[in-house]
């Protein structure tokens, strides 16, 4: 209908102008004429326009599109993925023709507007990474590259390597997530390409000092001389020039508490992660020690997301974590938001030993409830060496045992990274060997 009045209008207008400017050209029966002549007018390109689709869709679909090269300035590229609408120059018309899928973009669509005008007709989407460690580390790495406003809500359980000084020595709130988001979200070039190498750097002489990052140093330091770790976090952002928001879910000094099926209880993020008990023993009940409020800037990131994203990441001592604390799985089942949860690539010992893709599922529905729309599942080979080094950890590639019929939505393909992993030497904790490839796992989850 607005489109049917506004070329009504600009027909009436062009009429009447045509009518002041060459007076040869008399209306009989004044506005009545001016009407009925504006009416017929836009009826016809009503009729015209739906035709001359159906005529160049064959020839766009034939030549994969690439008559889009001359249409006219309408050739738009975001962040490596083409224009999927056409558009052709007809007169003073620019004709949408077209409106096919592009693998490249994956389904990413993108309207025949100058990128100035895109932005002001549509709003970024808000996106929202929840969990910890390298997981949330490899989906921020790839979603930074996307027309997005990002924000990583991140665990404050931690209690292992250089963390467990943080919070002994420093008495500050474990920092080693965090510097991973910010090293995710920033700059690799120019200076700011050099300040993120920098924090990302581990000590690997001196005493006191060996197994320490910078930039656990750093941001430590900070909060001593701003006197605010909240307030070091927010500055420590833009020091790096991230592209998005970095937000403790918690300020509380807070413990993971882990019950097993033995009845066993252990205390502490870290030896949960790494446990000195048998591994195969499940876990039973989860919590935190005492209990922690959310951070308001944590609970309004949810509320305002169009995507959430959980892990991928340890279940147990990364993701999970987030929704102990206090109104956080609230705020997520209440979110309008898509909740995506990306399945983890291999089980762990001590954790989730022998877990299936099912259980997996179930155990995070447990703590968040029944309100995933999308579970994300590699498929395809994993490199056998690796697999065989798990192997003699008692860890195995996570079965996909998914049903055809769920509540929620199955995205299954390639995400995984063939890259070799390098640990360092004075990196005392064990690191995954086979991780989601950033830019993979990017492009199916910001095609949700």
């Amino acid at each position: 209908m607005k489109y049917l009045l506004r070329v009504f209008l600009f027909n009436l207008f062009g009429i009447w102008i045509t009518s002041q400017i060459l007076p040869t050209l008399t209306v009989r029966d004044g506005w009545q004429v001016l009407l009925i002549a504006a009416a017929t007018l836009s009826l016809l390109m009503l009729i015209v326009k739906p035709i001359l689709k159906i005529l160049f869709l064959p020839i766009n679909l034939l030549t994969f599109g690439l008559l889009s090269a001359r249409s006219n300035d309408c050739t738009v590229d975001v962040s490596g993925c083409h224009l999927v609408r056409v558009c052709y120059p007809i007169g003073s018309l620019n004709l949408r023709v077209g409106s096919y899928r592009n693998v490249i973009s994956h389904n990413v669509y993108h309207q025949c507007l100058s990128p100035n005008k895109r932005r002001m007709k549509h709003k970024l989407p808000n996106i929202v990474c929840i969990g910890g460690g390298t997981g949330t580390f490899v989906a921020l790495k790839g979603l930074k590259n996307y027309p997005c406003h990002l924000t990583a809500i991140v665990t404050m359980a931690d209690s292992g390597g250089s963390n467990r000084r943080i919070r002994d020595e420093f008495g500050l709130l474990p920092t080693s997530d965090i510097r991973q988001c910010f090293v995710a979200l920033s700059d690799e070039n120019g200076g700011a390409g050099l300040l993120r190498k920098l924090f990302m750097y581990r000590f690997e002489k001196g005493q006191g000092i060996s197994g320490m990052t910078f930039g656990n140093l750093f941001m430590a330091a900070l909060a001593d001389i701003l006197g605010s770790q909240a307030e070091a976090i927010k500055q420590t952002g833009k020091v790096l020039k991230i592209r998005g928001t970095v937000v403790p879910v918690s300020y509380t000094d807070t413990n993971l508490v882990a019950e097993y099926e033995d009845g066993r209880v252990v205390s502490g993020e870290h030896f949960i992660d790494e446990p000195h008990h048998d591994g195969t023993i499940a876990i039973t009940k989860l919590s935190l020690q005492p209990q922690a409020v959310a951070n308001p800037d944590a609970l309004s990131a949810i509320a305002h997301a169009d995507l959430i994203v959980l892990g991928p990441g340890d279940l147990y001592t990364s993701l999970i974590p987030n929704l102990l604390v206090k109104g956080i799985p609230e705020a997520l089942c209440r979110s309008k938001a898509k909740k995506a949860y990306v399945l983890n690539l291999m089980t762990k010992y001590g954790q989730t030993y022998n877990f299936s893709a099912v259980d997996h599922v179930n155990a995070l529905q447990k703590f968040l409830g029944e309100c995933l729309d999308f579970v994300l599942v590699h498929t395809g080979p994993l490199e056998k060496v690796a697999v065989d080094t798990y192997a003699k950890y008692h860890e195995y590639p996570v079965a996909d045992d998914l049903p055809k019929k769920a509540s929620f939505g199955i995205i299954r393909g390639d995400m995984v990274s063939h890259e070799p992993v390098e640990k360092k030497k004075s990196d005392a904790l064990v690191r995954s060997l086979i991780r989601h490839d950033s830019e993979k796992l990017a492009k199916y989850l910001f095609s949700l």
